[in-house]
């Protein structure tokens, strides 16, 4: 494969962990986040399953808009709402700001999730699709494993508002690389 095919594939890779980190990371917060906004656990799940119900509703979707108006528009307009509801979910100052900060990242993960698969299938010729799909796949499995290091680290360290964060600069980059590495018509 091309240096800028395997690099596309490592930046669709990242897309799908950052996503699957975000969440994983996030359930080991929750003790943090039930201390700092004062909810009990039952609320403080919310916070996750808002991310859930919305990013799993979103995914069939948003792969038929990728379809309509291209993978990468659909990634790129999934990634900023991602960006900035991570920003908004990292600020948030109750749980009544939180959960909606979290749904609305949910839409961005939706968007993304479906858009990512079929660009990574789509920068490499026909032959090479078990592994792109095992690159650009694998990314979401090693975000998951990575997830809960990560999200107890932040938390531990620096708090759990970090782990929204984080997202933000994985969004750019990941943005920034599809736009430069994914033809526009994909």
């Amino acid at each position: 494969m091309r240096k800028d095919t395997v690099l596309a594939l490592t930046i669709l890779a990242l897309a799908n962990a950052m996503l699957a980190q975000d969440l994983a990371a996030l359930n080991v917060a929750l003790p943090s986040i039930e201390r700092d906004l004062d909810v009990d656990l039952t609320t403080a799940q919310w916070v996750v399953n808002a991310y859930l119900l919305i990013y799993g509703v979103t995914i069939v979707t948003a792969a038929r808009l990728a379809d309509e108006i291209g993978r990468r528009r659909m990634f790129l307009i999934g990634a900023g709402v991602f960006a900035g509801a991570s920003l908004l979910a990292g600020v948030a100052a109750n749980v009544s700001w939180l959960i909606p900060a979290r749904a609305l990242m949910g839409i961005g993960a939706g968007l993304m999730l479906p858009a990512i698969a079929g660009m990574g299938y789509a920068v490499v010729p026909r032959d090479k699709a078990a592994v792109a799909g095992a690159i650009v796949i694998g990314g979401y499995g090693v975000g998951m494993a990575l997830g809960p290091v990560a999200g107890g680290a932040l938390t531990e360290f620096l708090g759990w508002r970090w782990i929204q964060f984080v997202n933000v600069p994985f969004a750019i980059l990941v943005i920034l690389g599809v736009r430069g590495l994914i033809p526009a018509d994909t």
